[in-house]
């Protein structure tokens, strides 16, 4: 893979993890919002997989610590 490549690819990397933390914010403030409001909880009910995202691992540090590196490793090849 080329530089350029490279950078293209780790910026949909970082574009995905910007995404992926403000959706965990986002479904939390709406997990929060339920439990205050029960009418809010049962017309989130049917989603079945609604609380999914809680489950799953936050890896987004693991993953913006691996971008940072590459980058440094980059930037020390120009």
């Amino acid at each position: 893979m080329s530089d350029e490549q490279e950078l293209r690819h780790l910026s949909h990397v970082i574009g995905m993890a910007a995404f992926a933390v403000e959706a965990r914010r986002v479904l939390s403030e709406i997990d929060h919002l339920a439990a205050a409001m029960p009418q809010v909880d049962d017309v989130l009910a049917p989603i079945a997989t609604r609380h999914e995202w809680s489950e799953m691992p936050n890896t987004v540090a693991e993953v913006l610590r691996s971008v940072h590196y590459r980058l440094d490793a980059l930037l020390d090849g120009l």
